[in-house]
């Protein structure tokens, strides 16, 4: 099967309404710098559904890592802190930043 033919084949299998749901879920977790355990957890429960391999790093206790690979070759790793602005007197929380791919295997 050639690339397009499996973005195709996996797009149509995408859940709009479950993507968003997760989303909500997801930057509604309070996550500031030095304090991402929840997200991280979140993030891991979700994976261990359809990934092959989830790693969780937690050479930070407070602040782990974690990484999945699916179909044993995908992988994917996120910045889980959030960050607060301020428009006038409201503060807005902005959700997880994406931080770049694995350099090594997951183990």
């Amino acid at each position: 099967m050639n690339p397009s033919d499996l973005a195709r084949k996996l797009c149509a299998k995408v859940n709009p309404q479950r993507v968003a749901e997760r989303c909500w879920e997801l930057v509604n977790i309070p996550s500031p710098t030095g304090e991402e355990k929840e997200v991280a957890v979140y993030c891991a429960e979700v994976w261990r559904q359809f990934c092959d391999q989830v790693l969780v790093d937690e050479t930070f206790p407070t602040s782990p890592s974690a990484a999945f690979r699916w179909g044993g070759k995908a992988e994917f790793s996120n910045w889980m802190d959030t960050w607060t602005t301020f428009h006038g007197s409201t503060p807005h929380r902005c959700g997880p930043r994406r931080k770049s791919l694995l350099a090594g295997p997951v183990t």
